[in-house]
C-alpha cells in the first residue's frame, strides 16, 4: 500500500511531463512548417 501511494504520484508526474514534452515538440514542428 505504501509503495503504491508513493509510486502513483510519481507515475502521474512522469505522465504529465511526457504530455508536456509532446505538446512542446508538436508546437516546434508546427512553427518549423510555418517558417519553411
Amino acid at each position: 500500500m505504501i509503495a503504491t501511494g508513493i509510486s502513483f504520484p510519481v507515475y502521474a508526474l512522469m505522465l504529465s511531463i511526457i504530455i508536456l514534452t509532446n505538446r512542446v515538440e508538436t508546437t516546434l514542428n508546427k512553427n518549423k512548417d510555418i517558417q519553411l
